[in-house]
């Protein structure tokens, strides 16, 4: 379905997902065995979206025997220009989930969406954010 329901995706993997006024897009806390993720309240919900598509990238690529809890995750991570290998990670999976390459080919190669407003509204990502995706998968 688009637009991918992102917070059922997070729950489903066992994710709380929560809102509140903190500092941050996003700030993901590992406790008693179970992953948080917060959401500020103050964002749009385009860009809740994304922080939590980027946090559940985040929680999937973690490897490590103790997480470091909390993860504050800041708006400049979401940059394109991201220089660090892990926050780049979280970010390609954030779009791959919020812009399935199927369903976006799909949406494109049908004519039904002629413009990047059109299909930034139906994924309900931000144009900058689907310039990217359309990179990822070879449109541009």
């Amino acid at each position: 379905t688009v637009p991918v329901p992102v917070a059922a995706i997070a729950r489903a993997l066992g994710i709380q997902v929560s809102v509140a006024d903190i500092p941050n897009p996003c700030n993901l806390e590992f406790k008693d065995a179970y992953w948080s993720a917060i959401l500020r309240k103050e964002d749009s919900a385009i860009r809740q979206r994304f922080a939590l598509a980027h946090g559940v990238g985040r929680i999937v690529a973690y490897d490590g025997a103790a997480p470091v809890s909390p993860v504050d995750i800041p708006a400049t991570d979401f940059s394109t220009q991201a220089t660090d290998w892990n926050i780049r990670k979280a970010n390609a999976f954030a779009l791959e989930l919020l812009a399935p390459k199927r369903v976006l080919l799909y949406a494109i190669n049908t004519g039904k969406m002629r413009t990047l407003e059109d299909l930034a509204a139906t994924f309900q990502i931000s144009p900058v954010a689907l310039v990217q995706r359309l990179k990822q998968v070879g449109v541009i």
